[in-house]
């Protein structure tokens, strides 16, 4: 996962190599490739669109080799790129600064406290984003835990994926960023378990939970076990994730001011409080023991912190403050909601979509992806 927003903090440009395999690639290569000019076309606006939206730049990696066409030795490949570069130099007039309401937090300390292999990693933080956090529905910012006094107030909702380390100072900046206004916490597996020690009692200090420990590992998966919370009131009944890697030690709440939303399975039948959330009176703490929650949970969260939903169809999305793009899974009708009032056009073709409007229906194929722009 790429930390974008800590990059610019900084005064760096992130800067991407494009490596699509388009359908000019062979049939046999390792790595994929497109089938066709139209996915070709769907995959290299979709990366635009992340980059566009998050005010990063890209090269693009031309893998010619002898008695072949390279990558993009199309017209309408280079037509499209052609196009990318008018609306890059567009935007660079425009307001740039990030859009999100949801900050995600990793820490690059807390790798050096894990066991060296991908058990947690992979499903806590690539998987994480792969499938549950590109499709909320809502643009999100990456920043690194050593940044969090340094990130702008405008953040609803914060995201912890990994911060099992957190020292005395760390401890109160975060605290100082996230107990106000409403804000609201998440935090996933086993968020501040070291300080100077392990114990249940260093994730009470940041969560504000109380908490048992059971010194194990094992494959852990959360089911949601409570309909009755807003969060978790529209989701289906058969609501479940984690993952099939042994983790440990596993944590679980222990906490009767907490309310439980979601029962965490593990070793052979153990089920105990796995998800909860605990309100204060200036913030929300929602604990989270299972990585790889799905994209219609963290929109239920998002939502109840306020934050704003452009899509509801768990399509992946990104979006800025005039920029939208949307790559979908499933074919049909797509309703997009605004954060304001606008004009909306496709980019690409230049075509009007809607006019003066808080929201808008287009149609969709299957793996297509459209790339607005709301004036």
């Amino acid at each position: 996962m790429s930390i974008v927003e800590s990059i610019r903090l900084h005064g760096k440009l992130y800067f991407i190599e494009d490596d699509t395999r388009t359908y000019l690639f062979p049939p046999d290569s390792k790595f994929g490739r497109a089938r066709n000019l139209r996915e070709t076309l769907s995959i290299l606006t979709r990366t635009f669109g992340r980059v566009l939206t998050s005010s990063s730049g890209l090269w693009y990696a031309d893998w010619c080799r002898p008695n072949r066409p390279g990558p993009y030795q199309d017209e309408e490949i280079m037509k499209r790129i052609r196009k990318f570069l008018e609306i890059g130099e567009k935007s660079l007039k425009l307001d740039r600064s990030p859009a999100g309401e949801i900050a995600v937090i990793i820490d690059e300390k807390s790798f050096l406290y894990e066991r060296m292999n991908r058990n947690l990693d992979w499903p806590l933080i690539f998987q994480q984003k792969l499938w549950g956090l590109s499709r909320i529905g809502a643009p999100y910012d990456t920043y690194l835990l050593s940044d969090i006094d340094k990130i702008s107030d405008q953040y609803k909702c914060y995201i912890f994926l990994n911060i099992f380390h957190l020292d005395e100072e760390e401890r109160d900046l975060i605290k100082k960023t996230t107990r106000r206004e409403g804000k609201v916490s998440v935090w996933m597996f086993a968020s501040g378990l070291i300080n100077e020690n392990i114990s249940a009692e260093n994730m009470k200090d940041i969560t504000g939970i109380n908490f048992v420990i059971d010194w194990t590992e094992w494959s852990v998966r959360i089911l949601i076990s409570n309909f009755n919370h807003p969060i978790t009131r529209k989701l289906p009944a058969n609501t479940s994730f984690g993952t099939d890697l042994s983790i440990g030690p596993i944590p679980y709440v222990d906490d009767p001011e907490a309310v439980v939303l979601g029962t965490l399975v593990y070793s052979r039948g153990m089920c105990v409080p796995g998800m909860a959330i605990k309100e204060f009176p200036e913030w929300k703490s929602i604990y989270i023991g299972a990585p790889n929650v799905p994209s219609n949970v963290l929109r239920a969260i998002a939502e109840y912190a306020g934050v704003h939903i452009y899509s509801y169809s768990d399509d992946v999305l990104y979006a800025d403050r005039n920029f939208i793009c949307i790559h979908t899974v499933k074919p049909g009708e797509k309703r997009i909601f605004l954060p304001r009032k606008a004009d909306v056009y496709n980019e690409i073709t230049g075509n009007l979509i809607a006019k003066e409007t808080k929201e808008f229906v287009d149609n969709f194929e299957a793996g297509e992806t459209k790339l607005y722009y709301y004036s």
